[in-house]
C-alpha cells in the first residue's frame, strides 16, 4: 500500500489536510501528517513514499530542502473554496479591504488569486501583523501604517479570523484553501497506477463542486421565486408604486401608477419625461403633488444597496380620492354599532302640542342645521333626536349620544374629539377616535348641553365652525361631517347671563329650535304612553299584567308627573311587578304616588345648592334630605356605592341598588325612588353618574361618611 506524508506548519492546518486527502485518496493510500517549524533546518526523514510540502512557495520550497536527497515531494497547489466565495459580495463594490492570513506570503498568495478571480470590484491589501507592510500600500508624506490600519472597515481571511485587527468591523471568512485537481493528479501519477483509482478520486473532487453548483441552483431558484413574489405583490397593489434611481429612471411599476400618472410606458422611462415638470426632487420634497389633474398623496422611501452602492427609491402614489374612500370605510365600520332605533311613529301622543312639535321636526329633519332640543329631564329628548336622525337623509349613517354632564371635563374632551398615542397616561395605544370622527357623515346628540364647561364650548364651537378637529396629543386636522342635535333641560338664557354659556354657541346651536311639553301639560297622552310601556315591558319580561282598573286610571291622570316619561316608566316597572304580588295594587300604587309627590315638594321649596365640591361634615355642609326616611335610605345608597368603590366594580346601577337596599338593609324602593335619591346626592356633590357605567361615590363623598 502506498504512503503519503503531509508537511505543514500549523497541528489545525495538519488535521483539515490529512482529512480532505483520507476523503479523497480512500483506503488505497495512507495518509500522515507531520507539523514542523517555520524555521527548521533538520533533515526530514520521512518514511512515506511521497511528502506533500503544504504552504506558500518559498517555504514549500525551504521545506522540501530538508528532506534526503533523491526523496520525492510534491508542492500543493491550492485553490480558493468556491463554496464560500459569494461571500465577498457582501463587501460594497470599489471598497479597501484588508487580507489577512498566518503568514505575509499566504496572505499576498490570497491576495493574487482573488486579484486573478476578478470577481468583484475590490482594492486588495496583503496583511500580516509580524510583517511590515505599510511601504506597500503608503505613498510619500502619508501617515504612518497604525493609522492607515484603522481606517480600513472590511477584510478577508482565509480561517484565519484571529488575526484580524480588532478595529475592523467587518470581517469575510472565505474559508481554508483547498487542494487543486492538479496536485491531486500529481499524487497519483505518483503513488498509483491504477485508472480506476484515478476515476474514484476525481468523482470524489468533483462531488464537492456538484454540491455547490447544486446548492447554488436551488439558491438562484429561491431568489426568482422571490422575485417573482415581489413583482406579483407590486402589481396587485391598489396603490401605484415606482421604483427610480438615482437618474430618474423608472426601474419597476405597476399598473395603477401607469393609471395614475396616464402613460402605458413607464418602466426604462425618464420619470421627467413621462409626468413633465416633475422630478424625483420635486416627489421627495412634497407631501401631494398634481398628476393628471388629481391630487395624490406622494411617500418616497429610500431604499440602499450595500454591494454596490447604489440607490433606489420607492415612491407610493395615493390618490387623494382613494385615502378619502378609505377614512369613509374606516369611519363607517367604527359607527356601526352607533344606530339609531326610534321613529317618528314610535313617539306615543296625541296633545296637540305634542302633534305641533313632531311635525315641525319631521321638517327639521330634512335639514342639516343643528337643533336645539328644549324640555325637562324624562320628556324624551333623545327619542325625539334618533327620529329626526332616522328621518334625515343621514338615516344609514352612524348616531352617537353622549351625556355632558355625566362625565369629566377632561374625559368629555377626550370622548367627543379622541386621542393620540401617548396623549395622556393611560391612553390607549394607538390612539382612539373621539365620537365626531365616529359620527362622521351621521349625527352626534349631546346631551345636557348646559352642563358643558367653557373649555369644551370653546373646541366644540370650532369644531361647528371649522368642520373640523383635532384629537388631544394630535397636529393634524380631521374634517368632520356631522350634524349636531343638541338637548338640554336648563334656560340657556340664564346661563349666558352668567357667563356660564357662550352666545356664539348658543346661536350655533339653536338654530332649529324645539320644545317638548312636560307629561303634567300633555295629560291626554299619559293613559295611552302607560299602556303603550306596560305591552312593551311585559313583553319583554314575559310577565301577564292585571288589568288596569278605572281607579288606577283615576291615580294616574290625578299626578302630576315630575319625573316625565321616565317616571311612568319606573311606574308600569313597579305596577308589574307588584301586580304579582299585592292584594291591593291601587292602594299600593297610591302611596307610592303620594309618597313621590311629597317628594317632589319637598325638593322644590329646599334652598338653592351653593357648596362646592370637596371635604363635607355633618356640620358645615348645605346636605337636607326632606325626611328622615330619605336621608336613611340616601345613607344607605352611599354605603353600598362605598363598598363597590372597595371591591373596584365597574358597574353599579339602579337595578344593583334596588337589590342590595332590600338584602343588606330591609329597604323596598322603587326606581324613581331611587333615582330621587341618587339626585339629591349628586346635586350636593357626593356621588357622581356616567353613562353606562353606573354611579360611583365621590371623594366628598367619602369624606362625609366618615362623619357618621
Amino acid at each position: 500500500m502506498a504512503s503519503l506524508a503531509i508537511v505543514t506548519v500549523r497541528e489545525e492546518l495538519t488535521q483539515s489536510e490529512c482529512e480532505l486527502a483520507r476523503y479523497l485518496f480512500g483506503p488505497t493510500i495512507t495518509v500522515n501528517g507531520y507539523t514542523v517549524a517555520r524555521d527548521n533546518t533538520e533533515t526530514l526523514d520521512l518514511p512515506e513514499d511521497l511528502v506533500l510540502v503544504v504552504g506558500p512557495i518559498a517555504l514549500a520550497r525551504h521545506f522540501a530542502s530538508c528532506l534526503p536527497a533523491g526523496k520525492d515531494y510534491v508542492i500543493k497547489r491550492r485553490i480558493l473554496d468556491p463554496g464560500n466565495l459569494h461571500l465577498i459580495f457582501q463587501i460594497p463594490e470599489n471598497s479597501d479591504v484588508l487580507l489577512v492570513n498566518d503568514t505575509y506570503g499566504n496572505a499576498c498568495e490570497l491576495t493574487h488569486l482573488l486579484t486573478d478571480l476578478n470577481l468583484h470590484p475590490l482594492r486588495y491589501f496583503a496583511y500580516n501583523s509580524q510583517y511590515s507592510w505599510a511601504e506597500d500600500i503608503l505613498h510619500p508624506g502619508s501617515a504612518d501604517s497604525s493609522k492607515l490600519l484603522s481606517s480600513f472597515t472590511y477584510a478577508i481571511t482565509s480561517g484565519q479570523r484571529a488575526l484580524v485587527p480588532e478595529n475592523i468591523s467587518q470581517v469575510i471568512d472565505i474559508g481554508m484553501r483547498k487542494i487543486s485537481m492538479m496536485t491531486v493528479v500529481d499524487v497519483l501519477r505518483r503513488l498509483v497506477k491504477n485508472d480506476s483509482l484515478d476515476e474514484q478520486v476525481t468523482m470524489r473532487y468533483m462531488k464537492n463542486i456538484v454540491d455547490l453548483n447544486v446548492s447554488m441552483a436551488q439558491k438562484n431558484q429561491q431568489n426568482l421565486f422571490l422575485q417573482e413574489q415581489l413583482t406579483s405583490v407590486i402589481a396587485n397593489m391598489k396603490n401605484g408604486i415606482l421604483v427610480v434611481n438615482e437618474h430618474n429612471d423608472i426601474i419597476m411599476c405597476n399598473e395603477a401608477a401607469k393609471e395614475i400618472i396616464g402613460s402605458e410606458h413607464l418602466e426604462g422611462a425618464n420619470l421627467c419625461s413621462v409626468s413633465p415638470g416633475q422630478s424625483l426632487e420635486n416627489f421627495m420634497d412634497r407631501e401631494f403633488l398634481q398628476l393628471q389633474n388629481r391630487t395624490v398623496h406622494i411617500n418616497v422611501v429610500k431604499i440602499s444597496n450595500p454591494l454596490d452602492k447604489a440607490v433606489r427609491y420607492l415612491i407610493h402614489l395615493d390618490p387623494l380620492e382613494q385615502i378619502r374612500d378609505i377614512d369613509n370605510r374606516y369611519r363607517k365600520q367604527a359607527g356601526k354599532e352607533h344606530r339609531a332605533k326610534y321613529q317618528f311613529q314610535d313617539i306615543v301622543h296625541y296633545c296637540n302640542a305634542m302633534k305641533e312639535t313632531i311635525d315641525r321636526a319631521k321638517v327639521f329633519a330634512r335639514s342639516d342645521s343643528s337643533v336645539m332640543i328644549t324640555g325637562e329631564s324624562g320628556t324624551g329628548k333623545e327619542l325625539l333626536a334618533q327620529a329626526i336622525h332616522n328621518g334625515s337623509r343621514r338615516q344609514n349613517a352612524p348616531f352617537v349620544a353622549i351625556n355632558c354632564g355625566a362625565l369629566t371635563e377632561s374625559l368629555l374632551e377626550s370622548e367627543l374629539f379622541g386621542y393620540e398615542d401617548g396623549a395622556f397616561t393611560g391612553a390607549k395605544k394607538g390612539g382612539k377616535c373621539g365620537l365626531f370622527e365616529i359620527a362622521h357623515g351621521g349625527t352626534i346628540f349631546l346631551d345636557e348641553i348646559g352642563d358643558m364647561s367653557p373649555n369644551i364650548q370653546v373646541k366644540l364651537l370650532r369644531a361647528l365652525q371649522e368642520r373640523v378637529i383635532l384629537r388631544l396629543g394630535g397636529y393634524r386636522l380631521i374634517p368632520v361631517d356631522t350634524r349636531i342635535i343638541a338637548a338640554t333641560n336648563k334656560n340657556l338664557q340664564e346661563l349666558q347671563q352668567k357667563g356660564l354659556f357662550r352666545k356664539d354657541l348658543y346661536y350655533r346651536l339653536n338654530v332649529l329650535p324645539l320644545t317638548l311639553p312636560p307629561l303634567r301639560q300633555r295629560p291626554e297622552d299619559i293613559i295611552p304612553l302607560f299602556r303603550h310601556l306596560l305591552s312593551i315591558t311585559a313583553q319583554k319580561e314575559q310577565i301577564t299584567p292585571k288589568e288596569i282598573s278605572p281607579g288606577i286610571i283615576a291615580l294616574l291622570k290625578q299626578h302630576t308627573w315630575p319625573g316625565n316619561v321616565r317616571e311612568i316608566q319606573n311606574i308600569v316597572n313597579f305596577y308589574l311587578y307588584m301586580s304579582v304580588l299585592s292584594d291591593d295594587i291601587e292602594k299600593d300604587l297610591s302611596s307610592l304616588l303620594e309618597t313621590e309627590r311629597t317628594e317632589h315638594v319637598s325638593e322644590t321649596r329646599k334652598p338653592p345648592n351653593t357648596h362646592s365640591p370637596g371635604k363635607l361634615s355633618r356640620q358645615n355642609c348645605p346636605v337636607h334630605f326632606p325626611s328622615n326616611a330619605a336621608r336613611e335610605e340616601s345613607y344607605a345608597i352611599m354605603r353600598i356605592l362605598q363598598k363597590a368603590g372597595e371591591q373596584k366594580l365597574l358597574f353599579v346601577g339602579r337595578g344593583d341598588l334596588q337589590r342590595q337596599l332590600h338584602d343588606d338593609f330591609g329597604m323596598t324602593l322603587s326606581f324613581i325612588q331611587i333615582k330621587r335619591r341618587l339626585d339629591q346626592l349628586r346635586s350636593f356633590g357626593l356621588i357622581s353618574a356616567q353613562k353606562g357605567k353606573g354611579h360611583h361615590l365621590l371623594p366628598a363623598g367619602n369624606d362625609y361618611l366618615k362623619q357618621d
